[in-house]
C-alpha cells in the first residue's frame, strides 16, 4: 500500500504536466479531451473592434497638462465605452498634425475615458498640441483613429524652478 502511494506521488507531477499540455493543445480535438475526462471550455465569442472612432473634448488645460474626455459618439453617455472596448490608445503631436498615424507619438493605453495628458514642461506657452485616440479591445483590435483635437499650452501653473522663483522676487 505504501509503495503504491509513493509511486502515485512520484508520478503526479508528470501526469499534471501531460494534462496541461493536452488541455491547451489545438491538435487534440475537444471530443477526445472529453473522453479523457477533461473539462472542455467552450469557445469564446469573437469581439470585434468598434467601428466608430472616439470623440475627444478638451475639458481643461493648465501648464503643460491637458485634461481630455473621450466618448463614444453613438452613446448618450459621455463616459461609456463602446461594446467590446476595454480602453483607449492615446496619440499626441506637438506643433503640427502628422499626415499618418505613424507620425504621432503613442502615449499608451488607458482604461478611463477622462485622462490628463502631461506634455513636456519646457514647451513655451502658446504651443499647439494635438490629441487623438483609438478604442482597443481585449484582443488588441483597434477602431479607426478619432479626429485630432487641438489644445494650446497656456503656461499658467508651470512648474516653479529656482530660476523662476528668483525672477518673481
Amino acid at each position: 500500500m505504501l509503495a503504491r502511494d509513493a509511486a502515485w506521488v512520484a508520478m503526479l507531477p508528470t501526469l499534471r504536466e501531460y494534462y496541461g499540455r493536452v488541455r491547451v493543445s489545438l491538435s487534440v480535438a475537444d471530443a477526445d479531451k472529453a473522453l479523457l475526462g477533461m473539462n472542455v471550455r467552450r469557445a469564446g465569442s469573437t469581439i470585434h473592434a468598434p467601428t466608430t472612432p472616439p470623440t475627444c473634448s478638451v475639458i481643461r488645460r493648465w501648464g503643460g497638462n491637458v485634461l481630455v474626455q473621450f466618448s463614444d459618439p453613438t452613446s448618450a453617455s459621455k463616459r461609456r465605452k463602446p461594446n467590446g472596448a476595454v480602453g483607449l490608445v492615446i496619440y499626441t503631436a506637438v506643433a503640427h498634425v502628422p499626415e499618418t498615424l505613424a507620425g504621432w507619438t503613442r502615449r499608451g493605453m488607458v482604461g478611463a475615458t477622462r485622462v490628463t495628458i502631461a506634455f513636456d514642461p519646457t514647451l513655451p506657452p502658446g504651443t499647439k498640441v494635438f490629441v487623438r485616440a483609438c478604442w482597443q479591445t481585449q484582443t488588441g483590435k483597434t477602431s479607426p483613429a478619432g479626429e485630432p483635437t487641438e489644445a494650446i499650452i497656456d503656461g499658467v501653473g508651470m512648474q516653479m524652478t529656482p530660476e523662476t522663483l528668483k525672477m518673481a522676487a
